[in-house]
């Protein structure tokens, strides 16, 4: 017994006397599914709420200088969203050196991760030839993008550095894969600003 008298309007049955509806209304609704929602303000908010499926948006410039990147990112896989609303994520340091994983970024990998508006200025990864897995995928941004990873108005800019030298870095191509922003996925829509790699002895183990 519900007639619809308009687009916008329902109407249903109700008892006077207490007011209560005779015909339930059930109004249609959508679940979002974007994990634990977070307002980032700081690096120290980042840090707090670290999480591998967290949904983002980032409210300020944030800059890591002499602050460590969270490793739920660096350690794991990613498949939350980042809403940067123009904002940038500046100095970051992290240090590849161990077996532990298979990818190696400022995200060990991106799995159906969205990632819009944001800067990732003057990003340094330091990756230790030596010490990685075997197979391992390296990048600046990520070690991988998995499918149903998508970016629009991405920014990144930085240095890839390795502590072999060059001739250790040839010998053990076939042993991982590289790339400037990932190793590998579809990283249109980022853009890679400036930076370099470099493939030199940096503070190498074998150095007296």
């Amino acid at each position: 017994d519900v007639e619809v008298v308009s687009p916008a309007v329902i109407t249903g049955k109700y008892a006077e006397e207490t007011a209560t509806s005779l015909t339930p209304i059930i109004k249609p609704y959508t679940t979002w599914q974007e994990g634990e929602r977070y307002r980032i303000y700081s690096t120290d908010d980042l840090r707090k709420n670290a999480n591998a499926n967290g949904y983002y948006e980032i409210y300020a410039d944030l800059d890591f200088n002499n602050t460590e990147w969270p490793s739920v990112f660096s350690g794991g896989k990613f498949s939350g969203k980042i809403f940067g609303k123009g904002h940038t994520i500046s100095n970051v340091t992290i240090e590849s050196n161990t077996r532990g994983r298979i990818g190696y970024g400022l995200f060990a990998s991106l799995d159906g991760a969205y990632i819009e508006n944001l800067t990732f200025e003057n990003i340094t990864h330091t990756v230790d030839l030596m010490d990685v897995a075997q197979g391992a995928t390296i990048g600046l941004l990520a070690g991988s993008v998995g499918e149903g990873s998508s970016f629009k108005n991405v920014k990144i800019s930085g240095k890839l550095l390795f502590t072999d030298n060059c001739i250790d870095l040839v010998s053990k191509s076939d042993s991982f894969s590289i790339g400037l922003i990932a190793a590998d996925g579809d990283v249109s829509g980022i853009s890679f600003e400036a930076g370099e790699v470099t493939a030199e002895k940096v503070n190498s183990k074998n150095e007296e």
